[in-house]
């Protein structure tokens, strides 16, 4: 009879011991659950933080013979350095209709024009702006990026930024013709928590005109007359807008009959523009569009379309 007593209290502390277990793992499961999710929510907060911090930004640089030039500038504007920042580049065809629009890839050669770091140093900068000294920003030795090409997808070298530094890169996109397209740059780097690969973007779309020579003549042109089979049009346009695409200084007026040219950069004119009278308009211009020469797959009525809407 004692010996049932015993077993039945040792069943019983066993019992308790399994329950208080039981609950303490319980509780132990929690906890780590809880401290999951704080550790969860933590590393989406610095992730959202070092994604918002990192500014991304592309500027057209210019056109030549050897290409378009693109200016991208990525800057650290938080107090983490961002470790083994890449980018990546896609070049898309891009319809001047939106109900055509394509979303293919386009062939195309990139290659780094120039690289250099571009340091700010806001405590520096305001002691010279106290000092009333002019300061300018300073730049490192200039390090090319280098950039490889895996199936119309470039990618860049991998580079490091420090808490409020930028680095520049001038890219040269060349391609057979000129041709509208859209880039799509990818700025990425790993989450310090995670290792997961974060990301941003940014879109420049690159238009026809930026790719051909604009030459404001002041004066008509000797021999632009007769052209032959010419697709002519009438267009009124912005008086801004016409500046900034043939580079026409504030100072100089636009008088009527003034012309400019529009020519690939291998030589070959596509169209002669001439300014019209219109004693209406204070910032407008009418013209005169006269396409001489088609752009490969760019027939003259595609250029027409092309043209009129890339001077409103």
């Amino acid at each position: 009879e004692m010996a049932g007593h015993a077993v039945g209290a040792l069943s019983m502390a066993v019992g308790k011991l399994q329950a208080s277990m039981g609950e303490a793992y319980g509780k132990l499961t929690d906890t780590l659950k809880q401290n999951l999710s704080i550790m969860q929510s933590m590393n989406e907060c610095m992730e959202f933080y070092m994604t918002s911090g990192l500014a991304l930004r592309l500027e057209s640089a210019g056109c030549g013979e050897e290409g378009t030039r693109v200016r991208v500038v990525a800057e650290d504007k938080i107090k983490f350095p961002i470790k083994n920042v890449t980018f990546s580049l896609t070049l898309h065809d891009k319809s001047e209709s939106e109900s055509e629009s394509k979303s293919e890839r386009i062939d195309a050669s990139v290659s780094s024009y120039e690289y250099g770091p571009l340091v700010t140093d806001q405590a520096n900068k305001r002691r010279k702006v106290m000092d009333n000294d002019k300061h300018e920003e300073n730049k490192t030795e200039a390090t090319a990026l280098e950039w490889k090409e895996d199936v119309g997808t470039w990618s860049s070298t991998a580079f490091d930024l420090m808490p409020g530094e930028s680095k520049e890169s001038i890219i040269k996109i060349r391609q057979s013709y000129p041709k509208c397209y859209a880039l799509h740059l990818t700025a990425s780097f790993p989450s310090p928590g995670t290792g997961n690969q974060l990301q941003i973007t940014s879109t420049l779309h690159i238009p026809l005109l930026a790719q051909l020579k604009c030459t404001w003549c002041g004066s008509e042109v000797e021999g632009a007359r007769d052209e032959g089979d010419s697709l002519n049009f009438t267009a009124s346009v912005a008086a801004k807008r016409l500046r900034e695409v043939f580079s026409i200084p504030e100072k100089e007026g636009i008088q009527r009959d003034a012309c400019g040219t529009i020519a690939t950069f291998t030589g070959k004119t596509v169209a002669r523009l001439t300014v019209l009278p219109d004693e209406d308009a204070m910032d407008r211009v009418q013209i005169k569009l006269k396409i001489i020469e088609e752009i490969e797959d760019h027939g003259k009525e595609a250029l027409r379309t092309i043209f009129e809407k890339e001077l409103q």
